[in-house]
């Protein structure tokens, strides 16, 4: 078995920070006009970094090298490019809010992987991990 390189408290610290980010981009690119949509860029990668930063923690953890986290990589890269594509183009954040939904989804694959209970508020249960 490999040494685990990254405490296992660092990853849940960094997908609950990345979380926070990505929350925080999809409800301000609602709100606040144009102000709240380049805050929301901002948000938004930050999250990318957090996410990115999980996905290479669990590379060097084999334990937790697992499909779930490359599934989260990429939905939070399609996430962020939603997001930055409907600012720019000035188009509704309908599918920014489907793409978050997306991303909650994997997240709780991710979160159930290490052992997280608390990644989500019940708004996001409700409305994305109900089905």
């Amino acid at each position: 078995m490999d040494k685990q390189v990254v405490p296992l408290s660092n990853m849940r610290e960094i997908i609950h920070y990345a979380f926070d980010h990505a929350r925080r981009a999809k409800d301000l690119s609602f709100e606040n006009g144009e102000r709240g949509e380049f805050a929301a860029i901002g948000e938004a990668a930050c999250a990318y970094a957090d996410f990115r930063a999980l996905w290479l923690y669990t590379k060097l953890n084999s334990e937790y090298d697992r499909p779930e986290v490359d599934d989260l990589m990429k939905k939070s890269e399609i996430f962020q490019r939603e997001l930055s594509t409907n600012v720019a183009t000035n188009h509704s954040h309908q599918w920014t809010d489907i793409e978050y939904g997306s991303l909650v989804k994997s997240g709780s694959h991710v979160a159930d992987l290490l052992l997280i209970d608390d990644l989500f508020t019940q708004k996001e249960v409700s409305n994305y991990l109900s089905d």
